[in-house]
């Protein structure tokens, strides 16, 4: 007998620019950083938000 497993599949949530730039979870210069960074037409996940910040920080 063969066993079948189900994946799970988890979404991530994925939020608009001007969503995260109303999160609390980030400072202002943080927001300021994504302001700049992020596209108005795309969505990103908290973790690809940080992401963005961390390579900016990184570059300058």
């Amino acid at each position: 007998m063969t066993k079948v497993r189900a994946k799970r599949v988890t979404k991530v949530a994925r939020y608009g620019k001007a969503d995260l730039l109303q999160a609390s979870g980030f400072t202002k210069l943080e927001k300021d950083i994504l302001n700049v960074v992020l596209d108005n037409d795309q969505e990103y996940s908290v973790d690809q938000a940080k992401q963005q910040i961390k390579k900016f920080k990184e570059a300058i």
